[in-house]
């Protein structure tokens, strides 16, 4: 709408009053003092996601999206924190998301992550089934997709990384068979978590 006095005065027009206590609900406000004679600094209109990513790779600094299903756990604030140090020693920078093990989060985490431009996905999902969605709409904006830990199913991903589960339980039970001992019976729990 700009400055009042922008506009062409009328004869009939009375030069405008700048009194605070008297004005009313009902009338409008009056006009700052730096609106009379001068012009509004005009702000810098904010860049679009795709120009930050270009700005970003320009300046050599990759931006990554981690999408994990909770940070409620120990482990995934672990992993968060290994992972964003790793790619902020490299020149890199983590934007990261956590669906607190929601099945209809994580789908709009990704989409807000690739709305903010990023450059690669690496994605925890809560459920594999339920991030095919959100999969197809990082492919479609050309972004390579990592599933961390569990598979993304029915989807075009570029990269699994994950634990050699048959390792891992080896490991656990030679752990466990070290410190049985052999000079009593002893009882073993299983606990699943």
């Amino acid at each position: 709408m700009g400055c009042p006095e922008s506009r062409p005065r009328k004869p009939h027009d009375s030069p405008p009053v700048v009194n605070r206590l008297s004005r009313s609900r009902s009338s409008p406000a009056p006009a700052p003092r730096s609106c009379l004679h001068e012009t509004p600094p005009r702000r810098r209109p904010r860049p679009a996601p795709h120009a930050r990513r270009h700005r970003l790779r320009l300046e050599g600094k990759p931006l990554i999206g981690l999408s994990l299903d909770t940070l409620k756990e120990e482990r995934w604030q672990r992993d968060r924190d290994t992972f964003t140090a790793a790619v902020e020693k490299l020149g890199g920078t983590v934007l990261v998301q956590s669906a607190n093990s929601d099945d209809t989060t994580p789908v709009r985490n990704v989409e807000s992550l690739i709305s903010r431009g990023v450059d690669v996905l690496v994605i925890v999902p809560h459920n594999g089934s339920a991030m095919t969605r959100a999969v197809k709409s990082a492919n479609e904006a050309k972004i390579p997709v990592i599933s961390y830990d569990r598979l993304i199913l029915n989807a075009s991903i570029d990269y699994y990384l994950s634990f050699d589960n048959v390792k891992v339980g080896e490991a656990q039970a030679a752990y466990a068979a070290a410190r049985i001992p052999t000079d009593r019976k002893a009882r073993i729990v299983r606990l699943y978590g």
